[in-house]
C-alpha cells in the first residue's frame, strides 16, 4: 500500500467517532415547564390550584424499533406536583407515570413523546380525574424538541380541566451520547479514499 493509502486509513480512523451515532437503547432526560393554565373558557385556574408545573423525567427506549413503544416506566419523574382547587396536593412520580414513545410513525426522522399520569394508577390514557398528559415531537437524530403536539393538561377534579398556554421543553441529557457524522465529513473521507485509489493505479 502506498503512502496515500496509509494516510487515508489514518484519517478515517481518527475522524470516525468512538461513540456510535445511535445505540439500540437510548435514555433521554427532559425538563418541562408549563404555565398559565386556563379552562376551556379561557379562565385561569383559581387559587390555590397550580398555575404552573415544572419537573424533569427520563426514560429508555429502543432506537432500533420503529413504531409504538407503549407503557414505558420512567427512570425518574421529579417535580410534577399539582395542587387542586381545594388545596390538595397531587404527587406524581415514577410510581404513577408512564411514557409512550413512537419512532418514525409520524414521519421519517420524527419521534413522539407522550408523558402522563394519574393519581392512583399510571394508566393516564383512560383519562378522568386527577391526571395529566403532555405530548411533544422530537427530532429522532438529535432528540431536540420540534413542536408541541398536545398542551400540558391536568384534571384536578372530575370536571376541572386546565390547559397550559405556555411551555418550555429542554433536553437535559442523552445516554449514550449522540455523535452524528456530518455529511461533509463523509465526503472528506471518501475523497481521501479516491485519492489513494488513483495513486495506487498509477504505480
Amino acid at each position: 500500500m502506498n503512502k496515500f493509502g496509509h494516510l487515508a486509513i489514518t484519517v478515517m480512523a481518527l475522524m470516525v467517532p468512538a461513540v456510535p451515532a445511535h445505540a439500540a437503547l437510548i435514555t433521554l432526560t427532559y425538563s418541562i415547564e408549563a404555565s398559565d393554565f386556563q379552562d376551556s373558557n379561557g379562565v385561569p385556574a383559581p387559587l390555590p390550584a397550580s398555575s404552573s408545573v415544572s419537573g424533569t423525567f427520563s426514560f429508555t427506549f429502543d432506537d432500533s424499533t420503529t413504531g409504538e413503544q407503549d407503557n414505558i416506566a420512567p427512570l425518574t419523574a421529579d417535580g410534577f406536583d399539582i395542587t387542586k382547587s381545594n388545596g390538595d396536593l397531587l404527587d406524581y412520580n415514577t410510581s404513577n407515570t408512564l411514557v409512550d414513545f413512537t419512532l418514525n410513525q409520524f414521519g421519517s426522522g420524527t419521534g413522539r413523546v407522550l408523558f402522563g399520569a394519574t393519581e392512583n394508577t399510571n394508566d393516564f390514557i383512560v383519562g378522568g380525574s386527577n391526571d395529566f398528559s403532555f405530548e411533544f415531537f422530537i427530532d429522532s437524530s438529535t432528540y431536540q424538541l420540534t413542536s408541541i403536539a398536545q398542551s400540558f393538561t391536568y384534571v384536578s377534579d372530575q370536571f376541572d380541566s386546565y390547559v397550559a398556554q405556555n411551555h418550555t421543553v429542554t433536553l437535559l441529557s442523552v445516554s449514550p451520547a449522540v455523535v452524528p457524522i456530518p455529511a461533509s465529513l463523509w465526503l472528506f473521507i471518501a475523497g481521501f479514499g479516491l485519492l489513494a485509489r488513483v495513486a495506487g493505479n498509477k504505480r
